[in-house]
């Protein structure tokens, strides 16, 4: 395994343990993995064909998902829990990810409850 992937495995860890953080940002992860912003930031362009932002995003989103699903909490709280700044942003991160609104995929799921 090359010393890059070690960064990335790096990252992916400290993202998975603090993606619920809206603080959260490339500074500090590559500072847990013990690499430059900028340097990670290429390898994670390189290597997983994404951005450092877009990955914490896909993380954030597939937890919210999986909440909303549960059932068991308010979208505000959900995006609290998993790490949005605000619901806004939520609300515009998910539809951008998902291809609807969090409101709207919570209507679908509760259907399919139902079934």
């Amino acid at each position: 395994m090359t010393k890059g992937w070690t960064f990335i495995e790096r990252s992916i860890t400290y993202i998975n343990e603090c993606y619920q953080d809206p603080q959260l940002n490339n500074a500090l992860i590559g500072a847990y993995a013990g690499v430059s912003t900028n340097h990670l930031s290429h390898l994670f362009k390189k290597q997983l064909g994404i951005s450092i932002h877009k990955y914490v995003t896909h993380i954030r989103i597939e937890q919210s998902k999986r909440k909303i699903i549960e059932g068991k909490y308010s979208l505000t709280e959900i995006a609290e829990e998993v790490g949005f700044s605000s619901i806004h942003l939520f609300s515009r991160s998910f539809k951008a990810s998902v291809g609807m609104t969090p409101s709207r995929f919570a209507a679908t799921q509760s259907t399919l409850i139902k079934w």
